[in-house]
């Protein structure tokens, strides 16, 4: 039988800063001969309770938790581990285990304006309406994707980024709901136009990839 250990409050403390509720771990080791849970083996925390054990939901199943001082865990750290994780959580998405409320992309609310239909061309994965037509955009225009590791659903403690952007072209300012209408809109206009004016469209389209909440065509405003 495993000794049991309790954590200090600081120990608790750090625990709890570094396994927030939701993000997603991969197992080290567990010091338990009657587990069939493998090394390696992906899972999304359920938090840490007040021994200091890391409460988890298992991939394959179980909800055995990561005692501490016996076994270890750690969060996914790389971008190869995301897409593994990513896809893991794609794999319950199809199976119909896992009914998600929010993009694990962008981690908006889905909706029937955006709803969760677009397989991300990075992961196997569904992602929202929204991400897919942005994906789209980056693969064509050649833009570097977002890392998978900064995706919502891998950083629960990081509240959504709003969507709403403005953009400011030939002095007239507008606010756009969501940043993937802007850039569906500017992306066409860089398509139909040509010389200076051309250049103003890429300005703001630049801009809106770069992530800017107000991108400009270059002028003051």
């Amino acid at each position: 039988m495993r000794a049991v250990k309790f954590a200090t409050k600081e120990e608790l403390e750090q625990l709890r800063r570094e396994f927030p509720a939701g993000c997603r771990i991969v197992l080290d080791s567990m010091d338990d001969p009657y587990t069939k849970i493998p090394v390696g083996t992906h899972g999304t925390c359920k938090g840490v309770d007040d021994a200091g054990n890391v409460m988890a939901s298992w991939d394959i199943g179980s909800s055995l938790s990561v005692a501490f001082g016996a076994d270890c865990c750690h969060r996914v750290a790389s971008e190869t581990e995301a897409k593994e994780t990513l896809e893991c959580l794609g794999k319950s998405q199809h199976s119909g285990l896992r009914l998600a409320t929010r993009c694990p992309r962008c981690g908006v609310e889905i909706t029937e304006d955006n709803r969760l239909l677009a397989v991300s061309r990075f992961a196997h994965i569904l992602i929202c309406e929204n991400c897919g037509t942005e994906e789209a955009l980056i693969s064509i225009s050649g833009l570097k994707p977002m890392p998978l590791l900064e995706w919502a659903v891998l950083n629960p403690e990081k509240k959504p980024k709003s969507q709403e952007v403005t953009t400011v072209c030939y002095g007239e300012k507008k606010i756009w709901k969501t940043r993937i209408e802007a850039l569906k809109f500017f992306w066409q206009a860089v398509q139909e136009c040509d010389g200076s004016e051309r250049d103003r469209y890429i300005n703001v389209y630049t801009k809106l990839k770069l992530g800017f909440d107000v991108c400009s065509d270059g002028e003051e405003f």
